[in-house]
């Protein structure tokens, strides 16, 4: 199973840091340290043991090995004496007996360098008891007293004493490092002989290239498990293992054994299995031999191991008769008869140089009996053609006018064919590594030398959703795009937005994309999964040396540049090696939640245990075990560019740049001088209008009549007033100019004039210029019309959304996209694509920082290195997660970055082993921790905020008097949210001020998040009705921890009132808010310092026990929330409050809404708790009921209990008790869209609608008219709003009437 980047470390190992930690902080205060630990601390050595692979052959031996290949089949013995030297030539060139004891294994068992020399009698296997038993060692002492070159027993005098009496050859040290970021092992040991004897049996035994050699060390002693109590070393994988006779272990299964060895010693224990690389030796001026010996993994191999071996048995004739023959077989794949591999092909021109290029080429031509389906793909296959089984025929290519998209017709050029047949094939990853081990890795035993990992499901990388291949010249892989962007059969295309899925040979292939089950928030990508074209792996294959020469790793990495490159450099795929001898496709990338996730058990952090730095720890008696630590940073020019943004932007969101790694670095912190990093714009409109322009359009507005026409379009009727239009003109200020009022100047350059084409000079100005870059955009495709396929190409979308819409075909705001851009294969739109990808990955990374401070992952590894030396210890691996104790690291590092291992090395000298671990940084996450992380909900809003692409132009109006609601600022591109919720409670407030309901949505639309109410009623009692019921808004703005749901599930009202008063003398200071000004005389203001009329003054009211409406001001300190004054809701705001209230009464009866004595208090609190006001339980609490602003936060004062709103909330059980002024209309009407029936016509550029109505008491028809500017389906919806709005308004005349 393929390691995961940022793996919890092997129990076992964590387990005896905790043991060691104990012990090193065991005596401290009142506690005691036993003998056992005393041991341990002050008693305890290092040993190294090196054991050699070589066995020594006789003649015959010889003779049986060599016979097993052809070649020597009829060889015999003589040959091989006369010609060959053998093993006894061995031993007798050295001086040791050849006549048994020495032969096979003997010498090898002999000469074990541990305790200098010693001779190993290998362990037996009890079958009974399934366990080794008397493996042991015969220790050299003393001095021997005969003069041969060879003792058993002996230390001094080994080789004889021609020299001396000298010791016996010994293990001086050994260092084990690790190369390639730690997936290739290295192993220098020194070794010491004696005498000119001693040399020659180190030379016979180990000083052997290519040889495989056991280098184990170790503690004598050690504690582990439960016991605490001390244990000794027992036998290893020497004794037992390495010097059996049956031979069935190989390198795979050596390394196997060597981890269950660690585990058996609780990482007491360590073990390398090596080929000799290298040795160098010299002879020093006391007569002794210096001795090193380079030890690697086999690992190395993959660095030497050629992929294009040679096809001697295939000729460049054969190759072409085979073309032929695949061209002509009527079984080639019938959907796609004009698909032929063509000489030109890399597939073909390359299919003679290596047995993997000519698999490749024979699976195209040779497919067999399932020729005819193999290359549509499919669950089972791990094949597919990209264009089979589609409308792709070449003879007349298909393609799309950009403008109209119309289809036509346009003759396939030859290069269209040469393409098509290059980028048709491909194969998945997996089953390309598992063609290269079957025909490229050599095996002994019929094992391969090394492994090459290919397992689904283990094999995972850091995916996006709504991620696909965006150079299928590359790779593929099966389109899999969210629930509301996508479009089956199932789901059907009637909706706004949506992205076809792709080809329906596409929907069988086997997945890339995946939601992990356990943690839904987590995704990522099966990496076996992907698809590889076929040009792609022969283009890695040409990619020789200078000898012609192509090795497997840099085979690898060209691949995996190739596949992380075609899916927008998210990933950073790369080959590395485990355990010594299993090449695995890793993304350097963590995967975001990952430790939630399915893989959990990989991660164990509840296992982790934190290394102490420094000092005693006195929470748990534990001491550091460390010998030294280090941080290092190695900060490259283009990461420095990096850190730069991350300091600039300070977490802002920026499409152009992925911040947020070195944001959390920075958090807190602001440089003074630092800029406003901001994305740079796409196109300056500045530029698209000139100064003359401007100047013709100003003057043709100034010149223009003010709309003074008082009728449907403003619906003064509602309101209960006469409306002037002068009362409700709006200033906008554009180009310089400032206008007011709307105006339909007569037809200019760049205006025509139309009926009802009434705008806000900013508006209009707007229009100008939408219609100069549509003038410019005709110029310029005109310029172009003689280019072939121009138009095809010219519009290519930074927003990703649109760019799929683009590649796939579909939607995008009801908008049909015929054209299917990805498959045609050029370049300009693939890189078009990797530009939006990277856009939309980064808007959505910045947004989980934004919201939860999470950093992005895919910035992979920071140099931001820690390195520790500690007490020796084995078990940790690559990519291990490593955590520290960081009290004397700075307070930020644990919170910005975790360290994962890139090194472990290990040091065995003069009875010591100390293991160095070096790490490398990412960034830290743990956002999918929270139970409030919702990571698609991150994707849903990012890809709304960027593209806008689910707006339908209906939403954007508001329902009674079609006011702007857009907001380009906040995620769903509106003041609200389209998400559709069921109401449980209904939230009463007021504004705070006096406006118009175009006012305050104006405040709203400047805000970075919706915001908004269902309703606004103005202090003419009108009724604004914004959006309907289904949706929701932010409007409450609370600290609860259940926000958001409250938010979400309930219905609002804002009503317009300055709210709470103060009395002033004449003179007084009116405060900060209303700008220091001196009140001119006595009376009631505002917080922002307007006067307010006594007859729009009133006093707070309570609902006494026994249900009677009382005064309470003189009673209560304070009044209600600190205040005894609060401008009055007018009658015509409580009328129509009503209206609203008795409409949701009736659509949503599980909401209670009468006022009574015990509800009163949790819709008005007014008490305190430690000096805050309270707010409501039941409110909090998420009881359906009615409420006011007051019963969720303690800090408001909206709405007031005024006594004529009691009396009317008190009464909504039974018919309406409010009453009217004069000034007042006695009869307000409501709008509701779901009373009304709505037909729309449209004849040319004449728009027709016509609203039958009928809520139960309101019944009448009504129609309204307009002229579109053009038949574009945007100014025909303009045209349709001006329409609705004046049948609205005539239903509003009837109605009031």
């Amino acid at each position: 199973m393929a390691r995961l980047v940022g793996e919890g470390i092997v129990e076992y190992t964590t387990d005896q840091i905790k043991i060691r930690q104990q012990i090193a902080g065991s005596g401290f205060g009142d506690s005691t340290r036993s003998v056992d630990f005393l041991q341990i601390q002050n008693n305890r050595n290092a040993w190294l043991k090196l054991g050699s692979s070589v066995r020594i052959l006789t003649a015959k031996e010889m003779l049986d090995e060599l016979r097993k290949q052809e070649e020597y089949k009829n060889l015999t013995l003589k040959e091989v004496e006369d010609s060959r030297t053998t093993g006894v030539d061995r031993l007798k060139d050295i001086g040791l007996d050849y006549k048994g004891r020495f032969m096979g294994k003997g010498l090898a068992t002999e000469a074990v360098l541990f305790n200098s020399l010693s001779k190993v009698t290998p362990s037996d296997f009890n079958e009974e008891k399934f366990e080794y038993e008397n493996g042991s060692y015969i220790s050299r002492s003393g001095v021997t007293n005969i003069n041969s070159v060879w003792n058993t027993n002996n230390a001094y005098g080994l080789g004889g004493n021609n020299q001396g009496l000298v010791p016996p050859p010994g293990l001086i040290d050994a260092k084990v490092t690790a190369l390639n970021r730690g997936s290739i092992r290295k192993a220098t040991v020194n070794i010491k002989a004696h005498n000119k004897f001693q040399f020659e049996l180190i030379e016979l035994l180990y000083i052997r290239l290519g040889y495989t050699m056991l280098l184990e060390w170790g503690w004598d002693k050690y504690i582990g498990g439960q016991s605490k109590e001390i244990k000794k070393m027992g036998n290893t994988l020497m004794e037992n293992v390495w010097f059996q006779d049956d031979y069935t272990d190989t390198f795979q299964t050596l390394i196997e054994k060597v981890e269950s060895y660690r585990k058996l010693y609780s990482g007491n224990y360590d073990g390398f299995v090596g080929r000799v690389s290298n040795f160098s030796w010299d002879f020093d001026t006391d007569g002794t031999y210096n001795i090193t010996l380079n030890l690697i993994t086999v690992g190395d191999v993959i660095e030497s191991l050629k992929i294009n071996l040679p096809k001697f048995s295939v000729t460049k004739e054969q190759i072409k008769l085979d073309l032929e023959r695949y061209n002509n077989d009527d079984l080639r794949d019938r959907n796609n008869e004009d698909q032929k591999l063509s000489e030109e092909s890399t597939i073909v021109t390359n299919a003679g140089n290596s047995t993997l290029a000519y698999s490749l080429f024979l699976d195209i031509i040779n497919p067999g009996s399932i020729g005819v389906t193999k290359w549509k793909g499919g669950i089972e296959s791990n094949y597919f053609n990209l264009f089979t089984g589609e409308e792709t025929t070449l003879q007349t290519r298909k393609t799309y006018n950009v403008d109209t998209n119309e289809k036509k017709d346009i003759k396939a050029t030859e290069q269209d064919f040469l393409d098509r047949d290059k980028y048709s094939y491909f194969l998945t990853l997996g089953e390309l590594l598992s063609k290269i081990k079957q025909l490229c890795i050599h095996s002994t035993n019929d094992t391969p030398i090394i492994d090459l990992d290919n397992d689904v499901e283990s094999n995972i990388m850091s995916a996006y959703p709504n991620q696909i291949s965006l150079d299928p010249r590359i790779c593929f892989v099966k389109p899999t795009f969210s629930n509301n962007i996508s479009a089956t059969t199932e789901t059907g295309t009637d909706i706004a937005t949506y992205i076809n899925v792709g080809y329906p040979s596409q929907k069988d292939l086997k997945e890339w994309f995946n939601v992990d089950e356990s943690n839904t928030d987590c995704v990522y990508g099966k990496t076996m999964n992907i698809y590889v074209n076929y040009d792609f792996i022969s283009t890695c294959l040409s990619k020789s040396t200078k000898k012609g020469e192509v090795f497997l790793y840099k085979f690898l990495q060209n691949l995996c540049d190739g596949i992380n490159s075609a899916l927008g450099d998210i990933s950073n795929l790369e080959p590395i090696i485990e355990d010594d001898y299993k090449v695995v496709i890793q993304d350097q990338n963590k995967i975001r939640g990952i430790e939630t996730s399915q893989y959990k058990d990989r991660f164990k952090e509840d296992k982790d245990v934190d290394f102490e730095l420094f000092g005693y720890n006195i929470s748990n008696s534990t001491s550091n075990i460390l010998r030294k630590f280090n941080f290092e940073t190695k900060i490259t020019p283009e990461l420095s560019s990096m850190i730069s943004i991350g300091a600039t932007a300070n977490g802002t969101s920026t499409k152009n740049y992925d911040a947020t790694a070195f944001s959390s670095w920075n958090s807190g912190l602001k440089d003074q001088y630092q800029l406003n990093l901001v994305d740079p714009k796409e196109t300056s409109t500045d530029e698209i209008l000139t100064n003359d322009d401007v100047l013709m359009l100003s003057k043709s507005f100034a010149e223009a009549d003010i709309d003074s026409y008082v009728g449907p379009d403003w619906i003064p009727s509602l309101t209960g007033y006469e409306t002037t239009q002068e009362s409700s003109l709006q200033s906008r200020t554009s180009k310089g100019f400032t206008f007011k009022g709307e105006r339909n100047p007569w037809s200019n350059d760049l205006v025509s004039y139309s009926v009802n084409n009434y705008n806000l000079w900013s508006d209009y100005v707007q229009i100008a210029e939408n219609n100069k870059i549509a003038k410019i955009a005709k110029i310029d495709k005109e310029k172009a019309k003689d280019k072939k396929n121009t138009d095809r190409y010219n519009s290519f979308s930074a927003d990703y959304i649109r760019y799929l819409i683009q590649g796939f075909g579909g939607k995008a705001n009801t908008i049909l996209e015929k054209r299917h851009l990805y498959y045609d294969l050029n370049s300009d739109f693939i890189k078009a694509g990797k530009k939006a990808f990277k856009a939309y990955v980064d808007k959505i990374d910045n947004e989980i920082y934004s919201r939860y401070g999470d950093a992005s992952t895919k910035i992979g590894f920071i140099p931001l290195d820690f390195s520790l030396e500690s007490d020796g210890i084995s078990g940790v691996k690559l990519y291990n997660r490593l955590n520290i104790r960081q009290e004397f690291l700075p307070r930020q590092y644990p919170r910005s970055v975790e360290f994962l291992i890139k090194n472990v090395n290990h040091t065995i000298s003069d009875n010591d082993w100390s293991t160095e671990l070096k790490t490398l940084s990412t960034p830290k996450t743990s956002a999918h921790s929270l139970s409030k992380f919702n990571f698609f909900d991150v994707v849903n809003d990012s890809i709304a905020k960027d593209s806008k692409l689910f707006l339908n132009p209906a939403l954007a109006k508001s329902l009674t008097t079609s006011i702007d609601l857009l907001n380009s600022n906040s995620r769903t591109g509106l003041i609200y949210d389209t998400e559709e919720t069921t109401k449980t409670q209904i939230v009463l407030h007021h504004t705070a001020g006096n406006n118009t309901a175009a006012g305050y949505i104006e405040g709203w639309q400047k805000e970075s998040y919706p915001l908004a109410t269902h309703y606004i009623i103005p202090r003419t009692g009108q009724t604004e009705q914004l959006y309907e019921d289904k949706y929701w808004s932010n409007h409450l703005g609370t600290d609860l921890p259940n926000n958001a749901f409250l938010q979400k599930h309930s219905l609002a009202v804002e009503i317009s009132s300055y709210g709470y008063l103060r009395l002033k003398q004449k003179g007084d200071d009116l405060g900060k808010d209303a700008g220091n000004r001196k009140a001119q005389e006595i009376g009631w203001y505002s917080w922002s310092g307007q006067k307010i009329s006594d007859d729009q003054v009133a006093e707070p009211y309570r609902i006494s026990s026994n249900g009677t409406i009382e005064t309470f001001v003189d009673k209560v300190p304070g009044g209600y929330r600190g205040y005894v004054r609060f401008q009055k809701y007018t009658d015509g705001q409580i009328k129509s409050l009503e209206t609203i209230l008795r409409g949701w009464k009736n659509s949503y009866p599980s909401i209670p809404l009468k006022l009574t004595p015990e509800n009163y208090k949790e819709m008005f609190p007014n008490t305190k708790t430690n000096g805050e006001y309270d707010i409501s339980k039941n409110a909090s609490g998420q009881v359906p009921g009615l409420y006011t602003h007051n019963s969720y936060r303690p800090d408001k004062v909206d709405i007031f209990p005024q006594k004529e709103l009691l009396e009317m909330l008190m009464g909504l059980d039974g018919e309406s008790t409010t009453t009217t002024s004069s000034s007042s209309s006695s009869s307000t009407f409501t709008y509701y869209s779901k009373f009304a029936k709505v037909t729309e016509e449209v004849n040319g550029r004449e728009v027709k609608v016509t609203i039958e109505y009928d809520d139960g008491k309101n019944i009448g028809t009504a129609v309204g008219r307009a002229t579109s500017r053009s038949t574009s389906r945007k100014n025909i919806d303009i045209a349709k709003s001006s329409a609705s709005l004046q049948a609205k308004g005539d239903l509003a005349n009837q109605f009031n009437s």
